[in-house]
């Protein structure tokens, strides 16, 4: 990263630590055990590797919620997730970005990052309609997916 961005806070440095290390001692082995899950996969169901998501991706998750990692890309305005600046996730997503599951396992991944701004957006749904109210919660703690 350019030195021109490349700043600290405690908060900051703290967070980088606690994220590398999940990476190391998380990440980096539950990849090898999604890998071996995926290609279980591939014979138990005639060549489709991705018929069942593999558990080490969800056990993977439930960790990094377990320590605070979970939606580290909500802006430091919305009040939830880390609250972080853009440049200060920028640092964090640098990390991530060594591990090819490791923003998957944040929640970090696109194409929600991508959208800094609208998945934030339906934490703030309030709508007469539970379901929709619902929905909104599901997809900011990835009990389903969005669609952006």
């Amino acid at each position: 990263m350019s030195e021109a961005f490349n700043f600290s806070s405690p908060k900051l440095d703290q967070l980088k630590d606690k994220l590398g290390k999940f990476c190391v001692e998380h990440v980096a082995p539950a990849m090898v055990r999604m890998e071996e899950q995926l290609l279980a996969n591939a014979k138990k169901h005639n060549g489709n590797r991705f018929a069942e998501i593999p558990k080490a991706i969800d056990d993977v998750k439930a960790k990094a919620k377990e320590l605070g990692l979970w939606n580290l890309w909500i802006p430091k305005s919305y009040g939830v997730g880390a609250g972080l600046t853009n440049l200060e996730y920028a640092q964090l997503a640098e990390i991530m970005g060594r591990y090819p599951l490791a923003s998957e396992a944040c929640n970090c991944s696109a194409p929600d990052t991508g959208n800094m701004v609208g998945r934030p957006i339906l934490l703030f749904i309030d709508s007469p309609f539970p379901i929709l109210n619902r929905l909104c919660m599901q997809a900011c703690t990835i009990s389903c997916r969005s669609a952006f």
